[in-house]
């Protein structure tokens, strides 16, 4: 995991570990948005029961259009390179984050959603894009590497407000539920991600999320 390979990197390669300066970048952040699946709303039980996935994040490429964010990304992890207390075992507990579902933004993942899906000719698909783009499937979350200490220089996966982009990294899509859950706009969504950490570098860290809806 990040922790143990930095805090590793801090102890046997660099001069001065706790000095800003000897790192680039300075920080790697985890950003993250409530967002839509087209898949996971589209296909259901008895034919796909997501429920099976268990809890294992759906990954896909950082231009996927079958994922919409419904509100603005907010930084919800952060590990800088400098920190002389970077844990490497036990848990960290990151801020609990709060977000707004954007009306602008459900109105223009229906438009995508009504372009991109392939129907029989039956449906409406004006209405169905409209329904996939007000189901909150769960949170997407994806890497950014801040490069200098005064924060103005990024290696974006995705765009500065979490436009899909190309991109050698993955989004990550942690299902919330088995099914979609129906929102709209001005209902809040709080998230708060804790990490068990395993000590060494090769033992991968365990990431709990919480995520609790809250109407209008």
């Amino acid at each position: 995991g990040a922790h143990a390979t930095i805090r590793d990197a801090q102890l046997r390669h660099a001069k001065r570990p706790h000095d800003v300066s000897s790192w680039i970048p300075v920080a790697a952040q985890t950003l993250a948005a409530p967002c839509s699946y087209s898949l996971h709303s589209l296909l259901g039980p008895p034919e796909f029961d997501w429920a099976k996935l268990d809890g294992v994040p759906v990954r896909l490429n950082c231009r996927a259009s079958e994922v919409q964010l419904l509100a603005d990304p907010q930084l919800i992890e952060e590990v800088r390179f400098a920190d002389p207390a970077l844990p490497v075992t036990g848990r960290v507990a990151n801020p609990r984050v709060r977000f707004a579902v954007d009306g602008a933004r459900l109105a223009a993942n229906a438009a995508v959603y009504a372009a991109e899906i392939r129907t029989d000719g039956s449906a409406d698909l004006a209405a169905l894009g409209a329904s996939v783009a007000s189901d909150l499937s769960g949170l997407a979350l994806w890497p950014r590497l801040q490069l200098d200490d005064e924060g103005t220089i990024f290696v974006e996966s995705r765009g500065p407000h979490g436009e899909a982009q190309k991109s050698h990294w993955t989004t990550v899509v942690a299902l919330l539920s088995a099914r979609p859950v129906a929102l709209k706009p001005a209902d809040q969504l709080t998230a708060s991600l804790t990490v068990e950490l395993g000590g060494a570098v090769t033992t991968p860290p365990r990431y709990l999320l919480r995520a609790d809806l809250l109407p209008a």
